[in-house]
């Protein structure tokens, strides 16, 4: 049964990620299916560095490298902590007390960028990411424009993808506040960005470093809805080890490896196996899976059989259509999806003799799941491996 169900869950990321692929998640069809979301940290994640403390280092203003360390700590404790307790305003007294210019911050900005260096292999998790359908955005409590520009120049990425704090500068351009645009903490950023991508919590992941586990229950609310935490960094067990339950948080599955810091292309397996597990969950078990291949299928060859159809057979088509469209629903968790209720509002209509245009409505019918599902297709090989899977599952 192992061997089984390692075979199964493959073929099923397999076709899944085939399917999302060709998908558009443009335009109307954007919310019709959960979207994968990755999002990464910045320091000592993206970077081996903390660009905060780069950026404070390469200013002019002596008083602000002379507090590099409290304005750390302080940032620190704004981001990581669930409740703001007044870091912000303490955070915000100390660096007005500096008298920081946005000229020289710019120019501080500017350099710490080209300083900035990538962590080895994130270039190539981000292509094997982007590849296998994830959403890349940054989110970090830098300030945006440096998190932007470090994306654009080091990373690939679009600025629109990320997200981070600003600063505010007075009339004299001298510094006036930190604004957290998305939250104070990672929980609460990350929650924000999901719902922007439309991403269910299931597929989303974060990114980060923490250094002990005992930080990782900050981020524990988040997680236990199904998302995945991937932390780089954290001392593993063990020299074999590269994921494991933590005892105080048993319902969640913390992934933590020193080498992730090494090369960060090894996050990308780590990944598919979570996925895998996540994506099974969405189609039950083989038989759900193989009933719904058939299903998106019979769509499509019923469009194509319209004008051979006699009025019975239309009915029997529709009811069919009734319920591959409840188990579609269900199976792949359309969101705002009507589609179900009004076939079985038309079915009525069409039994009590009161639908006129029987295939004008069936094309309807059949245009409107095909606009849910665009691109999708099995070929009579994927289904028949699902079907033997299928077969091995009920006995």
């Amino acid at each position: 049964m192992e061997n089984f169900t390692n075979n199964y869950t493959k073929e099923v990321c397999t076709l899944y990620l085939k399917i999302a692929n060709k998908y558009d998640f443009s335009g109307a069809h954007f919310k019709y299916i959960p979207r994968l979301l990755f999002i990464f940290d910045i320091d000592h994640t993206l970077t081996t560095e903390n660009l905060y403390e780069r950026l404070f280092e390469n200013m002019r203003n002596r008083r602000v490298k002379e507090k590099v360390n409290l304005l750390k700590k302080l940032f620190l404790k704004l981001v990581c902590e669930h409740e703001n307790k007044g870091w912000e305003e303490l955070l915000n007294q100390e660096l007005r007390e500096t008298r920081m210019k946005k000229e020289d911050y710019v120019e501080a900005r500017e350099k710490t960028v080209r300083e900035a260096k990538l962590t080895p292999g994130a270039l190539q998790a981000k292509k094997e990411l982007t590849e296998i359908g994830f959403t890349i955005a940054l989110n970090s409590g830098e300030p945006l424009d440096l998190v932007q520009e470090f994306a654009t120049e080091k990373f690939s990425l679009p600025a629109t993808f990320c997200f981070g704090s600003t600063f505010e500068w007075d009339e004299e351009g001298y510094f006036r506040g930190v604004r957290h645009n998305l939250g104070y903490n990672k929980l609460e950023a990350t929650q924000n960005i999901s719902k922007m991508f439309g991403c269910s919590s299931d597929l989303c992941i974060y990114s980060t470093d923490i250094d002990s586990t005992e930080e990782i229950g900050l981020e524990e609310p988040l997680f236990a809805r199904g998302g995945l935490g991937l932390y780089v960094g954290i001392p593993r067990k063990d020299e074999k080890e590269t994921s494991y339950n933590l005892p105080k948080y048993p319902s969640i599955l913390y992934f933590g490896d020193a080498s992730l810091k090494e090369d960060l292309s090894k996050i990308t397996n780590i990944v598919k196996s979570w996925l895998v597990g996540r994506l099974t969950t969405l189609f039950l078990d083989p038989s759900s899976y193989y009933n719904l291949c058939l299903s998106i299928n019979e769509v499509k060859k019923l469009k194509s059989t319209l004008d051979s159809l006699d009025k019975e057979t239309m009915k029997n088509a529709i009811q069919k259509l009734v319920q591959n469209t409840k188990f579609i629903d269900k199976n792949l968790k359309f969101r705002n999806s009507e589609l179900g209720s009004r076939l079985q509002e038309m079915l009525e209509r069409f039994e009590s003799g009161k639908e006129e245009s029987e295939k004008s409505f069936i094309d309807d019918i059949c245009n409107e799941m095909e606009a849910k599902i665009p691109e999708w297709h099995f070929t009579e090989e994927d289904i028949e491996k699902i079907r033997k899977y299928a077969e091995i599952f009920k006995r």
